[in-house]
């Protein structure tokens, strides 16, 4: 996850230190599990064996996997985790950054989507986990637009089920949960977009695209690529999405970023329970869409 996990509760609580120690060691399970980057990680054997026939996972991965496959439906495909192929066609994950020629590109995309990855369940309960294969070479998974989120709210579980009442737990800059509050909640600034979030319940996730590009042609191109189209989204600088659940905000934030203001309407219609804080390219003001009970937005002038 390429980041620090942190657990803040108030000052002199020995029992709540003690148990926010015991709570981060679900953030390093998680990681040594799912990392890409450890060749001995469950996911890294997913992806060098699938395409070869059904590989087992637990019902940790099993449950994600089909929380992931949902959001990417109600995100339109916006939210991928199958687009790593786009990422290293692009030179991303060296941080090279260069355009692909238009083969380079159709090849890759035909590796990515959902439908190329086929999910059974050895039981009738899903925690019993079960197998995952691949339709053909090429196709990865990475769960980085997801698992920080996953890993926040299972730190944060493990503290609500130690008796914890009052603690943050956050993940570098860009995912926070919130487990009970302060009186007016925790003041959560939202880098680069003007403004703040006041958060008394749920989960808060960033996504941006202004930390790593290209200039081609005298027009920027950010790193965060749209999954449908292979090619990097525009639009938007930066999007905050508050909602109950740290894996669901973290991955609707970057659905959000590669879909903007439009897709947002149709994923927000009808809920209460989702708010969004867009930076739009070139806007000096934040544009905020929809609402969440526990977070309470404030634009700073």
């Amino acid at each position: 996850m390429a980041c620090r996990f942190e657990v803040l509760v108030p000052a002199n609580r020995p029992a709540e230190v003690d148990a926010a120690r015991t709570a981060l060691g679900h953030a390093e399970r998680i990681e040594s599990a799912w990392s890409v980057f450890d060749p001995a990680s469950l996911l890294s054997r997913v992806n060098r064996e699938a395409a070869d026939g059904p590989v087992e996972v637990d019902g940790e991965l099993l449950a994600l996997l089909r929380r992931a496959d949902r959001l990417s439906q109600l995100t339109e495909g916006a939210f991928d985790i199958t687009a790593t192929p786009l990422s290293r066609c692009w030179r991303w994950l060296d941080r090279s950054g260069t355009v692909p020629s238009p083969e380079a590109l159709a090849d890759a995309r035909r590796s990515v989507g959902a439908h190329l990855v086929t999910l059974k369940a050895s039981s009738d309960e899903e925690q019993d986990g079960g197998t995952l294969r691949f339709a053909h070479q090429g196709v990865e998974l990475n769960l980085g637009a997801i698992g920080k989120g996953y890993a926040v709210g299972t730190v944060a579980g493990a503290l609500a089920d130690a008796g914890v009442q009052c603690a943050l737990v956050s993940a570098g800059d860009s995912s926070v949960a919130a487990v009970g509050a302060p009186q007016g909640g925790w003041e959560i600034a939202l880098r680069g977009q003007a403004a703040r979030v006041w958060l008394s319940a749920g989960a808060l996730s960033t996504s941006g695209a202004a930390e790593q590009g290209i200039t081609v042609g005298g027009v920027r191109l950010g790193h965060v690529l749209d999954p449908r189209t292979g090619w990097p989204a525009t639009g938007v600088t930066r999007v905050t999405v508050a909602c109950p659940d740290p894996a669901d905000a973290d991955a609707l934030s970057t659905g959000l970023l590669v879909g903007g203001p439009s897709l947002a309407e149709r994923v927000l219609a009808g809920r209460d329970d989702v708010l969004a804080v867009f930076t739009l390219d070139g806007a000096a003001r934040p544009h905020i869409m929809g609402r969440a009970a526990g977070a309470r937005v404030e634009e700073l002038r």
